[in-house]
C-alpha cells in the first residue's frame, strides 16, 4: 500500500492488484483530516493529488499487462467504484 505525502489536511492511501482476467484494480482511500478549513477547500487541495496517484497506478498496471483498470474510491462518507478509460491514459502523457 501507498501512502501519499502527509499534508495537514488529508491522506491518500491507494493499492492495485491485477486479476486474472487482465484488470488492474485501483484502490484509493483519501482521508481528510481534522481541521478548521472548509470541506471544499480541502477537496479542491486533493483533486490533483488523487488524479496523480491514480495515473500512477494505471501506468504501473499497464506496464505489467492489465488489459482495463478499474478504480474504486473509498472517502470514508461514500466509495465509488467506475472504469478507468483508457483515454485516462492517453491524455495525461
Amino acid at each position: 500500500m501507498h501512502t501519499g505525502p502527509n499534508t495537514q489536511s488529508f491522506n491518500l492511501l491507494s493499492d492495485a492488484a491485477l486479476t486474472e482476467e487482465g484488470v488492474w484494480l485501483i484502490d484509493v482511500r483519501l482521508r481528510v483530516n481534522p481541521t478548521s478549513e472548509p470541506l471544499s477547500f480541502i477537496l479542491d487541495q486533493a483533486r490533483p493529488a488523487l488524479i496523480d496517484r491514480i495515473l500512477r497506478e494505471a501506468l504501473r498496471g499497464r506496464s505489467l499487462g492489465a488489459r482495463s483498470f478499474r478504480v474504486h474510491l473509498d472517502t470514508g462518507r461514500q466509495a465509488h467504484d467506475f472504469p478507468l478509460p483508457e483515454t485516462f491514459l492517453e491524455s495525461r502523457k
